[in-house]
């Protein structure tokens, strides 16, 4: 009986009995016309046209010549190992074993290089290509506690995705904490890590909590919304619905002890989204500290996303900063020909990346702005770098904006604004029907909207986000208007 786990001795027709695709009493031909299509259910980056004869010298003991061929070979077996629930190339043992087959030479004419991050998530996506990261209800659910909602793809961040997977994986950790400024990508990171990681088997199961009860203002104070502080129960009472323990739904008492002994049990990740200040993140840290202590989880993990540090030794701090400049570089093209709409020189590329340090809010805002306002770059990196501050910065970069945008568009910004949840196109509409009673003119303003990346459509149809800056911006506008 074939071994379980792949060695590098291993033939192409050795990995295709492993995942369930070789069948003996089967035809060439058959197992060719299956395979290609499955190939054409890979995302377009892979897609190639491998002839018959091709793979008939695969299955053959023929080496495969080229690494791009390769990737497609890995990617339909991952499609079959998955549909067969069998172990190789599947779950948690994708990335090991899909460096093994890339690296032999006993299925590759030589060792290729390893698979990068974007393709490991672009093959891994492969049963969830519509728009969405995962077809399931609650995944979905909790997209929309995601706020602001993640972009998708994410761009530049394929060295701290594996990172951050490296400590979730680390059986020392307790808590891992993405920490960084404001507009950097923490949110955006940790979604597309831990979507990942429950994808190929790291965890079961996550769930995501957001702290809505505090925000900073456009100077960077903290201050309340008018939302209710998260509680410890509020989180165990989410993890019970998530994780599916059913069971703990008959218990009124010692709910902290009882959660904290499914998820040492389990495999399972809880994210603590927006803790904005050193007091939120100590009361967090210390009311679930239940569920690390006294020794860490074998499986399970906290991830939390911050702006500050606290000292304790049940952190693992994981610093980022903007993206580093090739990658901003190509986060600026991306955004260009994706959505601003405005090609820039090879010059202003390097300059804008350089100047507004990688941050990807800072980029969006400056293509927007340069898409809407004159085409001059120039005066726009002369706004960035006059800011004293980070804050300061922002509001140079963001407020030319703001004015150029036209009078319908700014007041649905401002009602957008006034919700510190979710915000649906009928809440939107409905408030604007106070101020633009004609509906072609709101449509048009939440068109430029978007355009201009003051509200994010996400990618649940009709449901948008406001990145908290932005959001701040326009509630001091709001309150200006008030006191004036």
């Amino acid at each position: 009986m074939m071994e379980i786990q792949p060695t590098e001795k291993w033939t192409f027709k050795d990995w295709c009995k492993a995942v369930g695709f070789y069948d003996p009493a089967h035809s060439i031909a058959a197992h060719y016309r299956r395979f290609t299509e499955l190939l054409s259910r890979l995302p377009a980056e892979f897609v190639l046209r491998i002839t018959d004869d091709r793979f008939t010298g695969w299955l053959n003991g023929r080496p495969i010549q080229q690494r791009s061929e390769a990737l497609c070979a890995i990617g339909v077996l991952q499609q079959v190992a998955q549909a067969y629930e069998h172990l190789v190339l599947n779950g948690i043992n994708f990335v090991d074993h899909a460096r093994l087959f890339l690296r032999s030479t006993a299925v590759c004419a030589q060792p290729f290089a390893e698979m990068s991050a974007q393709e490991i998530e672009s093959l891994l996506a492969v049963q969830q290509r519509e728009g969405f990261l995962h077809p399931d209800a609650l995944r979905r659910e909790l997209y929309r506690r995601v706020y602001p909602a993640p972009y998708c793809p994410i761009i530049g961040r394929e060295r701290e995705i594996d990172e951050l997977l490296n400590r979730l994986s680390d059986k020392r950790a307790r808590i891992t904490c993405v920490v960084g400024t404001a507009g950097d990508g923490k949110t955006n990171l940790a979604w597309h890590a831990i979507c990942r990681a429950v994808d190929s088997g790291i965890f079961t199961a996550f769930d995501w909590v957001t702290d809505r009860s505090m925000y900073l203002d456009s100077n960077g104070n903290p201050r309340p919304t008018d939302l209710p502080p998260l509680t410890p129960s509020a989180i165990f009472n989410s993890m019970i619905k998530h994780f599916e323990w059913d069971e703990l739904k008959l218990y009124a008492t010692n709910l902290a002890e009882r959660c904290a002994k499914r998820f040492r049990e389990g495999h399972y990740c809880l994210v603590l989204d927006n803790m904005e200040t050193p007091d939120q993140l100590r009361q967090f840290l210390h009311e679930l500290s239940i569920l690390v202590q006294p020794n860490p989880p074998r499986t399970s993990r906290i991830l939390i996303t911050s702006r500050v540090e606290v000292n304790t030794t049940l952190v693992n701090y994981m610093p980022i900063n903007g993206l580093e400049h090739e990658a901003a570089v190509k986060y600026v093209r991306h955004i260009e020909n994706d959505q601003a709409r405005a090609m820039l020189s090879d010059q202003e590329r390097e300059l804008l990346a350089e100047c507004t340090g990688g941050n990807p809010l800072f980029i969006q805002i400056a293509l927007a702005r340069y898409a809407k306002n004159g085409r001059n770059m120039k005066r726009i990196i002369e706004q960035i770098r006059q800011g004293s501050s980070f804050f300061s910065t922002f509001q140079n970069l963001f407020s030319s904006l703001y004015e150029a945008l036209s009078p319908a568009a700014r007041q649905v910004a401002l009602d957008a604004a006034q919700y510190t949840e979710e915000i649906t196109r009928d809440d939107l509409e409905a408030e604007a029907r106070r101020h633009l009673p004609d509906v072609e003119q709101f449509e048009q303003a939440l068109t430029e909207l978007v355009d201009q990346h003051v509200l994010k459509l996400g990618d649940i149809p009709d449901y948008y986000t406001i990145h908290p800056l932005i959001r701040a911006y326009l509630v001091g506008v709001l309150e200006r208007d008030v006191r004036s």
